[in-house]
């Protein structure tokens, strides 16, 4: 099969960020150039037109010419591949019709998927208003500076999803807010925690003793026990910090959610640093009543209306193949459609999946692939003949 094929190429491709390897036309190291171009190989041999921005992202585009266009925006880069794989990382690994390797599901397989179902609706002759660009970005997993880069001098897209999340439609994502706390001593209890990637505090080092927590991803901070948990329970002067965290007062709910990123101690000063998902734009300012604490980072909500023209092609879309209701959905994940006045995450991973994307032994089935690849197909066409 051609596209297994094709995944096959990009998967080999370590594409993680590495500026030790930067040069001019490859700003985030030689591994993101090299899937830039393999993926503008395969959308050449495939008949887009293609163009890469300086090595900071890159896109491949079907259909008539026109400055307005309907997109696609998904990423190549990938995260380092640790832990114990059951297979290697950068090797497209087949076993009973599920894909394992780095970038099936994150984002290398479904950003393909829907280059693939760009070309389907462009071959069956159907009438495009606009061309369809698939976007592919190489900063995702880091900094977003190549979204930065590409909307320097590229319109935003009429209407756009990107391919990097659940299906059916997540059409809210959460805000993010990370902040620092700080409160006075009474004792001194000296500790340091580890940064992680993860937004959450799963390894805490006190005195040489080493407390460990199941990693989460960041769309689900609040479903990690925290390492902070395990040392509290084991240190009996602990009363401070177990005082201020239930000082907070902050329910967790489905429109609110918070996990302990760190703990920290110098002299007789805690700071507890803190991630906050919030589902609607005005509980910014509540919270920061509540807590009063210093911005490290502050990402605000999304949200499009269910009755929009976008959400509703692409629930005829979902429905039209699937047979069911496409219901939509709220992540606290932060997705590509953040950079877009009208776009939203849309697949590729089916409700009761687990692809363990950040992880070892990333999967996705075959079967999902190209079941997500028949939607988008439904999908570009409505949006190709709406605008």
């Amino acid at each position: 099969m051609k596209l297994l094929e094709d995944i096959k190429k990009l998967v080999s491709i370590a594409s993680v960020r590495d500026l030790s390897t930067k040069k001019e036309g490859a700003p985030f190291g030689i591994g993101i150039q090299k899937a830039f171009d393999a993926f503008l190989e395969i959308a050449d041999e495939m008949g887009f037109r293609t163009v890469n921005m300086d090595g900071y992202v890159c896109y491949a585009e079907i259909g008539p010419i026109s400055e307005d266009y309907v997109g696609v925006l998904g990423h190549l880069d990938v995260v380092s591949a640790e832990g114990n794989w059951d297979s290697p990382p950068f090797e497209l690994t087949l076993k009973e019709g599920v894909m394992y390797g780095r970038g099936v599901n994150d984002d290398k397989g479904p950003l393909l998927g829907a280059l693939y179902a760009a070309k389907r609706v462009y071959d069956r002759g159907i009438k495009m208003t606009h061309p369809i660009r698939v976007i592919a970005g190489g900063a995702e997993e880091t900094t977003w500076e190549c979204m930065d880069h590409y909307f320097k001098t590229e319109r935003q897209p009429l209407y756009a999803f990107s391919p990097d999340g659940n299906f059916p439609i997540v059409n809210e994502e959460k805000g993010i807010l990370q902040l620092e706390l700080t409160f006075k001593s009474a004792g001194l209890y000296h500790f340091k925690s580890e940064k992680q990637t993860l937004y959450n505090c799963s390894k805490l080092d006190v005195n040489g003793v080493s407390y460990n927590s199941q990693q989460t991803l960041s769309r689900n901070p609040h479903r990690s026990d925290h390492a902070y948990s395990y040392w509290l329970d084991s240190v009996t002067t602990s009363e401070e910090i177990i005082e201020f965290l239930k000082s907070l007062d902050l329910t967790q709910n489905e429109d609110l959610s918070y996990c302990v990123m760190s703990i920290n101690t110098k002299d007789d000063i805690h700071t507890v640093g803190l991630d906050v998902r919030y589902r609607k734009a005005y509980m910014f300012d509540d919270v920061m009543h509540q807590l009063k604490g210093k911005i490290t980072r502050h990402v605000p909500p999304l949200y499009v209306p269910e009755d929009s023209k976008l959400i509703q092609s692409l629930k005829g879309a979902y429905e039209s193949v699937m047979g069911e209701v496409a219901d939509v959905l709220t992540k606290g994940g932060a997705s590509y459609a953040r950079v877009l006045k009208n776009g939203v995450a849309f697949g590729a991973t089916f409700e009761g999946e687990d692809p363990k994307p950040h992880m070892p032994n990333e999967n996705m089935a075959v079967a999902s692939l190209l079941k997500a690849i028949d939607i988008y197909e439904v999908a570009l066409e409505r949006l190709v003949q709406d605008v």
